[in-house]
């Protein structure tokens, strides 16, 4: 009599090549065709992805020399050794304009020790050049930066740069189980669609949501965990560490608190369109104020699937194109609050490696070898790049609606 053997224990997975299907996130935005559900996910789908090699991902934040600096004390006209705030933006053969009287000077030396720098003064005015003649400078006066001059013996200039900020995130391992019994996918509807795909819908539909919220309010980090080991958390938008803050004071969201805050800082740096993914609380107050804004569709295209998202287009004060959606997270969770999303500067980090890909896929036959039934795993292991936070922003605690021009001093 033959010997038989039961076993038990962790899940097995078969070796066949059809059971992945590659990069389900672009359909997963479209399963039921409700895009405000995940507006968010919907835009985020779209970005670039990049394969990283481990699960934290680094990249580096750089930016230019600052365009101004400061005097720090008082000084006349015939002076030529000039006090300083930040001495190291200088460098011999750099000019730099007096805001406040136009005088003209160039950098000789500089003292990183005494924060002094050695000026020619009024260069524009020399060998009677007809320019702004030297003046007396005051406490706090701007220096702003403008390019070298140099002379005619090829001499080099100093090399002047900045440090590069390193910034990094983690991809997060996700799994959601799609499991049912023999009998359980036997059955099927009144409409006589089976129980086994309306479960996979539904799956798809809760991991939409989840991943929707996640990359929108989740914190990095990382731990380990004794039963699973590694753990690791993406970031998500709300948690970048951006100092472009609108916060809405009395909840009253102003015109002219909006277009400031958009010339001055939400649409200062980065592209020049940009998305608010926002709350019911922001959206009414936006609209309140501006019901003359432009509407019109983003088309979303899966294969031979199209369908569009409905937004609402601002042009800000400089020239830059708002595109305000509503996600319906941000409506149940942080309603009076939006998220600005320069989606040029994200980007969708997947850790794939070795022939191991994993975008968000479904790994098909995960049952047990002795399980009847059948298992499906939608398993992915990714994370959100956020690029330069300066180029985003948040907006925050607009709950009382919104109103034209200035609030009543």
């Amino acid at each position: 009599m033959a010997a038989i053997s039961i076993s038990t224990g962790r899940r097995q997975y078969d070796d066949r090549s059809d059971r992945i299907i590659p990069n389900v996130m672009p359909n997963l935005i479209l399963t039921d065709r409700d895009l405000q559900e995940g507006s968010f996910l919907t835009f985020f789908s779209r970005v670039p992805t990049e394969t990283t090699r481990q699960e934290k991902v680094q990249w580096d934040v750089d930016d230019f020399m600052p365009v101004s600096d400061q005097v720090d004390a008082s000084y006349t006209a015939a002076e030529v050794n000039i006090g300083v705030d930040n001495p190291a933006r200088f460098a011999k053969g750099q000019t730099y304009r007096v805001k406040r009287t136009g005088e003209v000077m160039r950098v000789e030396s500089v003292n990183i020790g005494t924060s002094k720098v050695r000026m020619t003064r009024a260069i524009s005015a020399l060998s009677s050049g007809g320019g702004t003649a030297a003046a007396a400078v005051v406490l706090d006066d701007v220096l702003i930066r403008l390019m070298p001059a140099v002379g005619e013996d090829n001499r080099r200039q100093p090399t002047q740069t900045t440090i590069p900020e390193q910034v990094f995130t983690y991809t997060q391992p996700i799994r959601y189980e799609m499991e049912m019994s023999r009998r359980q996918r036997k059955r099927s509807f009144l409409s006589g669609e089976s129980e086994w795909s309306y479960q996979v819908e539904k799956t798809l539909l809760q991991a939409r949501k989840d991943i929707n919220g996640a990359f929108l309010a989740n914190e990095r980090g990382r731990f380990t965990d004794p039963d699973e080991g590694d753990i690791t958390l993406t970031r998500g938008m709300m948690n970048v560490p951006t100092t472009n803050i609108l916060a809405v004071g009395g909840g009253t969201l102003y015109q002219n608190a909006l277009n400031e805050w958009l010339v001055e800082e939400g649409m200062r740096r980065g592209p020049r369109n940009k998305v608010l993914v926002s709350s019911t609380d922001l959206v009414l107050a936006i609209t309140e104020m501006f019901n003359e804004l432009a509407h019109f569709n983003v088309d979303m295209k899966v294969g031979k699937s199209s369908m569009g998202v409905q937004v609402i287009s601002y042009m800000s004060p400089n020239g830059g194109q708002l595109m305000v959606v509503e996600d319906r997270f941000l409506s149940d969770n942080y309603n009076g609050d939006g998220v600005l999303v320069s989606f040029q500067e994200v980007k969708r980090p997947v850790f794939s490696n070795h022939g191991i890909n994993d975008e968000l896929h479904w790994e098909h036959n995960t049952q047990d070898p002795d399980d009847m039934g059948a298992a499906w795993t939608l398993i992915g292991d990714f994370g959100l790049k956020w690029g330069d936070e300066i180029v985003h922003g948040k907006i925050t605690g607009a709950t009382a609606g919104g109103a034209k021009g200035r609030p009543v001093s």
